[in-house]
């Protein structure tokens, strides 16, 4: 059945009856024939339509105008997809043990204990045709590709039986979320050209896309070009309307990007004549401070939806469209980086540890800035030293008061356990440092394990404020 409509619920009518009565309040006795053939009332129900048009187009759900192609991106909008957190971090010796249980073929049980030297012991019960010395490798790898700040690896050993307490649950744990549902509307097309109201207008009138009659006189034509004059702000409201709407997934796209100015997408008799684009170009209809401000709005919702504060992480930016765009490519990226945030670097690779990936995402990514995290655990100092995290930065840092606001972010990041040092280091200081690291790294791939020690004591002595002897450096560069 369909249901049937009062005559009276539709809004042309319901526009056209309330524009009528304002008339008849504001003219007096100065309008009174408020029939079908005056032609303001011809004015007014052009409008009207024009008007009832463009409510139908802005009447669709609001994910409709947020692609032209029926479905909706919602990572490029900041409404970032369920499965960018559904993987876990590993942060608990279970959840080491169900990362090797899960992706090491030969692996039946496994348990990961803590030594009495801080260092994590894996015990393995192996498949009775598996590889042991391939399994072997393979957590080993695997581990170091997971491991966490100022976490170290003692031994890898097989056993026969594992106690089934011990065992962790590698059933699937990852969290349900509700499908996004997308829109089955069809979107209206706000790329094609704006069709003018003056051309619903009746031919009398001259102003349509047939003209005004051939021979028609001067004074003729001067009128209609006043009127043509007059709809045409009416026609830039309208089409000015359609195109925001049309460029809505570049407002609320998670970018620094703001809607391009309108430019007129329609065509009329005389519109060189009536429009003085000299005047446009110093008055144009789009404040783009507006919308920057607008952009930075929408922002501040994501962090508060994420539980960040960007604007914080950019406040050294002076323009607001530079801070726009730090803010969404942080966004972007926070998700990986929080995820990350307590991952150390691999050692058998050429990884980025967790904090290093969020400094170099808050500096742009600019070389000139670096900093080297130092997991003491790692460099053989004693027991007191296990959690002990110093971040190697250059000097400058002071100079510029980079350190003042850098310090709290980074430390935000860190795992609460760990105690941080900022170290400071003059640039031939931090070139000895450099050469001394990358040399350390090298001998931990390599598995040089006095190579690795010895620079592991000049790394010390460089954190600690000394210098490396002329005989260790000898030693240490041969």
């Amino acid at each position: 059945m369909i249901a049937r409509r009062d005559k009276e619920d539709n809004l042309f009518s319901a526009m056209q009856q309330e524009a009528l009565q304002k008339l008849q309040a504001l003219s007096g006795n100065r309008w009174t024939d408020f029939n079908a053939h005056d032609p303001g009332v011809t004015i007014l129900e052009a409008v009207h339509y024009a008007l009832l048009e463009l409510d139908y187009r802005l009447r669709f759900p609001i994910e409709s105008y947020l692609s032209g192609k029926g479905k909706v991106n919602f990572d490029k909008l900041g409404l970032l997809n369920s499965k960018t957190f559904e993987e876990s971090s590993i942060v608990s010796p279970a959840d080491y043990e169900k990362l090797i249980c899960t992706h090491i073929n030969g692996v039946e049980q496994c348990r990961v204990l803590l030594d009495h030297n801080r260092r994590y012991r894996i015990e393995i019960v192996a498949g009775t045709k598996a590889n042991k010395e391939q399994i072997h490798s393979d957590v080993y790898a695997l581990y170091h590709a997971n491991r966490n700040l100022c976490e170290c690896l003692g031994e890898i050993v097989f056993t026969d039986t594992i106690t089934p307490a011990s065992m962790p649950n590698i059933e699937d744990e990852t969290p349900q979320f509700a499908q996004q549902k997308q829109s089955t509307d069809t979107m209206p097309d706000f790329s094609a050209a704006y069709y003018s109201l003056q051309n619903i207008f009746p031919n009398s009138y001259g102003i349509n896309e047939k003209g005004l009659p051939a021979g028609s006189s001067a004074l003729r034509k001067t009128q209609a070009r006043q009127l043509k004059a007059y709809l045409l702000v009416f026609d830039f409201l309208i089409a000015n309307t359609l195109h925001q709407a049309g460029n809505t997934p570049v407002l609320l796209g998670l970018n620094g990007e703001i809607p391009p100015e309108y430019k007129p997408n329609f065509s009329i008799g005389d519109m060189e004549n009536l429009l003085d684009e000299a005047e446009r170009q110093i008055h144009p209809l789009q404040d783009s401070d507006f919308l920057h401000k607008q952009k930075s709005l929408l922002l501040d919702r994501l962090d508060v939806l994420y539980g960040e504060d960007t604007r914080r992480m950019v406040e050294d930016e002076k323009s607001l469209p530079g801070a726009n765009h730090k803010r969404a490519h942080l966004l972007q990226h926070l998700p990986e980086l929080n995820k990350n945030r307590f991952r150390a670097c691999n050692l058998l690779g050429n990884s980025l540890s967790g904090i290093e990936e969020f400094f170099y995402a808050l500096k742009g990514n600019d070389q000139s800035n670096v900093i080297y995290p130092i997991e003491h655990i790692l460099l053989n100092e004693d027991e007191a030293e296990a959690n002990r995290l110093s971040l190697v930065c250059p000097e400058w840092w002071d100079y510029a008061r980079e350190e003042l606001k850098l310090q709290p972010l980074l430390r935000e990041r860190l795992p609460v356990h760990l105690t941080v040092r900022f170290v400071p280091m003059t640039s031939c200081r931090l070139c000895e440092f450099e050469r001394n690291y990358y040399r350390w790294k090298k001998a931990w791939c390599d598995g040089n394990e006095q190579q690795k020690a010895l620079f592991a004591k000049q790394m010390i002595q460089l954190c600690r404020g000394g210098t490396c002897s002329a005989q260790d450096i000898e030693h240490g560069y041969e």
